[in-house]
């Protein structure tokens, strides 16, 4: 994308974007044309628009099938990655949606290329889920555990490198985990982000 330089990570990730509405004949100029029409209850995200993570508890791994979950960046949980390409369909949906686990896992949402400025890679690994594992949220490696375990947040500890793209509260569950975000945004001090001003 032009004015976007540098070598960063870039992940395809599934784009929060609420509820989808569906229109089956819009009204245009000329009449009805029986092109379906979407509408997102949510923020629309566009090409070169900031995002950030989106925190849902749905957002496994499993439910999302290993990809990231963004929504348009805000003041509370600031921005991670900027898109980087026209967001597609995955799936087109044939009615209204309700975003949820079911939709997930039914693919009718759309996605986009995301660039993470300050994330340098990202690896599937298991994570101890026995104390919820909250999206953006940093986490540890523990020896005896041989996984992942969450960390408290980024304002309480001095912790950082790496963090959880996914929910989970299950015990031995893949997660996957970004390195390279030094930073928390102050107004979540639990998710992994650069500051957004009101």
């Amino acid at each position: 994308m032009a004015g976007v330089y540098g070598d960063s990570l870039t992940l395809t990730c599934i784009l929060d974007e609420g509820n989808i509405t569906f229109t089956e004949n819009s009204l245009v100029e000329t009449g009805t044309m029986g092109t379906p029409v979407y509408g997102f209850a949510g923020t629309q995200i566009s090409e070169g628009d900031f995002v950030c993570l989106s925190e849902r508890a749905i957002h496994t791994y499993a439910n999302c099938g290993g990809l990231p979950a963004v929504k348009a960046a805000d003041a509370t949980d600031g921005w991670i990655g900027i898109v980087k390409t026209q967001p597609v369909w995955n799936k087109l949906p044939s009615a209204a949606v309700t975003y949820a686990a079911a939709s997930l896992t039914a693919g009718t949402f759309r996605v986009a290329s995301v660039v993470f400025p300050g994330v340098t890679m990202a690896f599937k690994a298991l994570c101890d889920g026995g104390t919820p594992t909250t999206v953006g949220a940093p986490v540890n490696w523990d020896v005896s555990e041989a996984a992942f375990v969450i960390n408290g947040n980024f304002a309480a500890h001095n912790v950082g490198g790496t963090f959880s793209f996914h929910y989970t509260n299950t015990d031995n569950t893949s997660i996957l985990v970004g390195v390279g975000m030094w930073g928390g945004a102050s107004g979540k001090t639990d998710m992994a982000a650069f500051d957004v001003q009101g």
